[in-house]
This record gives C-alpha cells, sequence and structure tokens, in this order.
C-alpha cells in the first residue's frame, strides 16, 4: 500500500528558515530525500512570499535539487 506525501517548503535559503521559520532547511531536504527514498509519492508545493523568498536564483536552486536529488524518472 502506498502513501502519498504532501511537502510544503518555506523557502530554500538557510538565511531565510533562520530569520522567518527560526529553523534550518537542512531537515526539510532531509524529510523530502527520506519520502523520495521510500518510494512514496511526494507532491512538493512551494510557499513563495514576495521580497522574502522570491529570489529568482533561490527558485532555480530549488528546483535544481528537485530535479538532481528527487526525481526519479527521465522525459524523453
Amino acid at each position: 500500500m502506498s502513501c502519498s506525501k504532501r511537502a510544503t517548503p518555506k523557502g530554500f535559503s538557510d538565511e531565510y528558515y533562520r530569520q522567518t521559520v527560526e529553523g534550518s532547511l537542512a531537515p526539510v531536504l532531509a524529510a523530502l530525500e527520506a519520502i523520495q527514498k521510500a518510494k512514496r509519492h511526494l507532491e512538493i508545493v512551494t510557499l513563495i512570499v514576495p521580497t522574502l523568498n522570491d529570489r529568482p536564483a533561490d527558485l532555480e536552486a530549488e528546483v535544481a535539487w528537485i530535479a538532481r536529488t528527487l526525481v526519479r524518472f527521465k522525459r524523453k
């Protein structure tokens, strides 16, 4: 039986997590990797807050990390 998981990262920089969430990005990324390694369906919804975590470089880094770390198939 498979289980679906939804993750909602609040941003993709440690600076944002420290200042706004009062936490760290590393445990979030580790949790996403654990869900993927458990072969569960994973839905990622990123909260984008204008002026706080909407820097294009951070968004591009998040997409690249997801593609590199979590994607299990390649489109032809």
